[in-house]
C-alpha cells in the first residue's frame, strides 16, 4: 500500500532544506539591493536640493525596509504554517505505516489495535480515508485465508459496518469497499444506507462448511432494511453455501446497481421478502446457478422499474425442499428469464401483474414448471420468442389465464396446460 501523496508545498520546503546556504546568500543579496541602490534610483534629483534628495532617499529606504520587514514576517509565518502542516502530514504517514504494520502481526490483540488505529486515522483525515479503507478491506480479505484470523475478519467487517450506519459519528458512505473473495460466516449489514461508491463481494463465499464453522450452526448474513440508493454493489461470482441464510428482507433498491451475475446458490436460503425494487435500480442474476438444495425467495416483493433479470440462469432440478418463489409478489416492471434453463418449479402463484412483462425469450423448459396460478391484477405480457418447451410447462388456473397475453410464439398453447388454455369461459389471450 503506497503512502498518501504529500502536499505540493513540500517540494519547496525540501528544496530549501537541501540547499540552505544558497538560499540565504541569494536572499541577502536581494535585500541589500532593495535597501541600498533601489531607493537611490527611485528618487530622481530634478529640482531637489541635495538635502531634500538625501531626505527623500532616506524616507524611501525606510519604506522599503518596513515593507521588507512585513514581507519577512509574512514569509516566516507562512513557513511556520507550512512546516507545521508538513509535520502533521509526516505524523499521519507515520501513524498510517505503524498501524498497517500492526495488522500483519501474529498476535491477535496487536492486529486489533492496528485495525482500530487505521479506523481512527480514517475518521480524522478525509484525504487518507480511502487509503485506510483499502487497508481495512485488504486485511479482511487476507484474514479469510486462514482460520486463526477469523476474529480479525469479523472485527474489520464491524468497523466497516459501523461507519456506514446512519448514526455513524463519521460516515464512510460514498467510498469504495473491496471485499472480494472474502469468507463471510455471520455479519449484520442491516439498515445500511449505501448512497454512493462501490461495494464488492465478488467471489465471496457465504457460510460454506469449513474447519472454522460448526456444522450445527444456522448462520445469517443480514442486509435486511438496507437502502441501495446509488452504490454499485456486486456479488459477482459469489458462492452461497451450506448452513447459509442471507437476508435482504424489506431492503430498498432505489438507485444504482446490484449484481449477482455468475453467482452460485449451492444451498441454504437467500430471502428478498417484501423487498422493493424501484425504477432506478437494476438487480441482475444473469448467468447465476441455483442448485437443487438452494432456496431463493421473493415473497411479497414489489418489482418496478428495470425489474429483475435472470438471463442465462440455470435453475437446476430440485428433489429437496429448496425452492424459487415469488409468491404474492407485485410486478409493475419486467422480469426476465431470457436464455434461462428451467429444471425446477419457479413459483409465481398469487402474484399481482400490473401491465408487466415476463420475458422467456430463448428459455429452455426441460422438466421444470413456471407456476402462474391464481394471478391477480390488470394483466401481463409473456414473451416466448424462440423458447423451447421440452418436458416443462407454464401452469395457469382458469381464474388467471385471461390476465396473460403471449408474443413471439406461434403456438403458445404448447407451453400451457390443456385444461385452461385456451380458457373457455374467459376471453382468450391473443398470441402476437
Amino acid at each position: 500500500m503506497s503512502s498518501p501523496i504529500r502536499p505540493r508545498w513540500q517540494k519547496v520546503a525540501t528544496a530549501i532544506s537541501r540547499y540552505p546556504t544558497v538560499w540565504i546568500l541569494l536572499l541577502t543579496i536581494l535585500v541589500i539591493i532593495a535597501i541600498w541602490p533601489v531607493p537611490t534610483l527611485l528618487v530622481q534629483s530634478g529640482r531637489l536640493s541635495e538635502t531634500d534628495r538625501l531626505k527623500a532617499v532616506a524616507d524611501t529606504r525606510s519604506g522599503v525596509i518596513a515593507t521588507l520587514t512585513a514581507l519577512a514576517g509574512a514569509g516566516g509565518l507562512a513557513y511556520t504554517i507550512a512546516t507545521y502542516r508538513l509535520g502533521v502530514a509526516d505524523r499521519l504517514i507515520e501513524r498510517f505505516e505503524n498501524a498497517a504494520a500492526q495488522l500483519g502481526h501474529r498476535n491477535e490483540t496487536i492486529r486489533l489495535s492496528g485495525l482500530l488505529a487505521i479506523a481512527q486515522l480514517a475518521d480524522e483525515s478525509r484525504h487518507q480515508r480511502q487509503a485506510c479503507i483499502d487497508v481495512i478491506c485488504a486485511h479482511a480479505r487476507l484474514s479469510s485465508s486462514r482460520q486463526s484470523s477469523s476474529p480479525s475478519r469479523a472485527a474489520a467487517l464491524r468497523v466497516i459496518i459501523d461507519h456506514l450506519r446512519s448514526d455513524a459519528r463519521v460516515s464512510w458512505s460514498g467510498h469504495d469497499f473491496d471485499l472480494s473473495n472474502i469468507a463471510v460466516v455471520e455479519a449484520d449489514f442491516h439498515g445500511l444506507d449505501l448512497t454512493g461508491g462501490s461495494f464488492s463481494f465478488d467471489g465471496a463465499t457465504f457460510a460454506v462448511s469449513g474447519p472454522d464453522i460448526e456444522p450445527w450452526l444456522d448462520e445469517t448474513v443480514s442486509f435486511a432494511g438496507t437502502k441501495f440508493a446509488g452504490a454499485n454493489v456486486t456479488f459477482r461470482g459469489a458462492t452461497f453455501g451450506t448452513e447459509c441464510r442471507i437476508n435482504f428482507d424489506e431492503a430498498e433498491f432505489t438507485r444504482g446497481r446490484v449484481c449477482f451475475d455468475h453467482a452460485r446458490f449451492e444451498a441454504g436460503a437467500v430471502s428478498f421478502r417484501a423487498a422493493k425494487f424501484g425504477p432506478g435500480c437494476a438487480v441482475t442474476f444473469d448467468h447465476a446457478t441455483i442448485r437443487d438444495q438452494a432456496e431463493l425467495s421473493f415473497t411479497d416483493a414489489d418489482v418496478t422499474g428495470p425489474g429483475l433479470s435472470f438471463a442465462w440462469t440455470d435453475f437446476a432440478e430440485s428433489q429437496s425442499a429448496g425452492k424459487v418463489a415469488f409468491q404474492q409478489a407485485t410486478f409493475r416492471g419486467p422480469i426476465a428469464f431470457d436464455h434461462a434453463i428451467v429444471d425446477r418449479v419457479i413459483d409465481l402463484s398469487r402474484a399481482e401483474w400490473d401491465d408487466a412483462t415476463m420475458r422467456l425469450d430463448h428459455a429452455e423448459f426441460r422438466s421444470g414448471q413456471l407456476d402462474l396460478r391464481f394471478a391477480r391484477g390488470t394483466g401481463a405480457t409473456i414473451s416466448l420468442t424462440d423458447a423451447e418447451r421440452g418436458a416443462g410447462q407454464i401452469m395457469l388456473s382458469e381464474e388467471s389465464a385471461s390476465l396473460f397475453r403471449t408474443t413471439g410464439y406461434a403456438r403458445p398453447a404448447d407451453f400451457f396446460g390443456s385444461d385452461v388454455w385456451p380458457p373457455t369461459a374467459l376471453s382468450t389471450p391473443q398470441a402476437t
